[in-house]
């Protein structure tokens, strides 16, 4: 389909980086057993890839090359109509990636993108970066070589991609670097890169130094200094500032900043909360001795004197509680109000 193109070296490269070389077959979650450039299935010489097997480096260079020669090459020219040998590159590296099968089947929607008359990059782009086995441990380092493709595709570099990320959090994207950013980084880098620079002239003979008259410069009269801002973690006296020594609670100046939960406002924002607690407590035990004693009166015979008593007990519990969540209340207003003034005067 199109114009004849067969992997380039930069193709190779590609497809290199991302599937890395291994010479002892491995296994990765639920992939099959794979050796040297990503091979699965077998060797070019039958040998199938399983445990146990190891080969050797040039091994997997031919391998390799076999591969893109029988299998994704001819899969890209049926398939895809590229325009440019980049083109092609980048589609050799998807191909031999993806699942030859489901390709042939028609299975994958993005040929049908890129062989529009008039592409829909965008579109294109946002399908082509989708095949990246989601949610699998594999999901990051396809999503990066899906945007290298990309900006092969592009006729851009693509070691931008290397630095994109992909993460999830309880199975949703948390962290996902938009691909038109790594497009951008692409274009930026293309359209400021150097030329190659020439050797330099041979060097020419040093011309006669001739002295020059100097006259010494006029003075600049220096622009008064801006102030100094306060470092960080100070500020200016306010007029509730007083000395160290005139403070009360016995506060060492230099004992530095305290971490929150240790300060007095935090303690007794403790002590506050103590005291709601135990008044709800308080309640609650008051409702229950209450209606122990009301059952017991309704259940006997006693006289009203042993009514009296039985209701007796509820009424020491609310006493003693509001007492006590008084108590605990009020220490926890004062703590809080010496936290505030100290806090106040500058001196957390």
């Amino acid at each position: 389909m199109g114009t004849w193109f067969e992997t380039s070296k930069a193709g190779y490269d590609l497809i290199k980086r991302f599937e890395g070389c291994e010479l002892t077959a491995y296994k990765k979650g639920a992939d099959p057993w794979t050796v040297g450039w990503g091979i699965t299935g077998a060797m070019p010489d039958g040998r199938p890839v399983t445990e146990g097997l190891r080969i050797s480096q040039k091994e997997a260079d031919e391998a390799l090359e076999w591969f893109v020669r029988n299998v994704s090459d001819p899969l890209v020219r049926k398939h895809f109509n590229a325009k440019s040998q980049a083109e092609f590159d980048a589609l050799s590296s998807w191909t031999y990636n993806l699942n030859h099968a489901k390709l042939e089947r028609g299975q994958y929607s993005l040929p049908a993108l890129v062989n529009q008359r008039e592409r829909d990059i965008n579109a294109l782009i946002g399908k082509w970066v989708e095949y990246v086995n989601p949610k699998t441990i594999f999901e990051q380092g396809l999503y990066r070589r899906r945007l290298a493709e990309v900006c092969m595709f592009l006729g851009l570099p693509w070691h931008f991609a290397l630095s994109a990320s992909l993460k999830r959090i309880n199975g949703i994207v948390a962290d996902r670097t938009d691909p038109f950013y790594i497009i951008e980084l692409a274009e930026a880098a293309r359209d400021t890169a150097k030329p190659i620079p020439s050797l330099p002239d041979p060097p020419k003979a040093p011309k006669p130094v001739v002295p020059v008259e100097t006259k010494p410069l006029p003075e600049i009269a220096k622009a008064p200094r801006a102030p100094v801002p306060s470092p960080v973690g100070t500020k200016p006296p306010s007029e509730k500032t007083v000395k160290p020594e005139d403070v009360p609670y016995r506060i060492d100046p230099n004992a530095g900043l305290k971490p929150l939960e240790e300060t007095d406002r935090a303690k007794g924002f403790f002590w506050q909360q103590l005291a709601v607690m135990l008044l709800r407590l308080t309640g609650l035990g008051t409702f229950g001795t209450t209606a122990a004693g009301v059952a017991n009166v309704v259940q006997s015979d006693a006289a009203l004197s042993g009514a009296i008593f039985n209701l007796t007990i509820p009424l020491l519990v609310l006493g003693t509680g509001l007492a006590t969540s008084f108590v605990v209340r009020s220490y926890g207003d004062w703590k809080r109000k010496r936290g505030e003034q100290t806090a106040t005067q500058g001196m957390y």
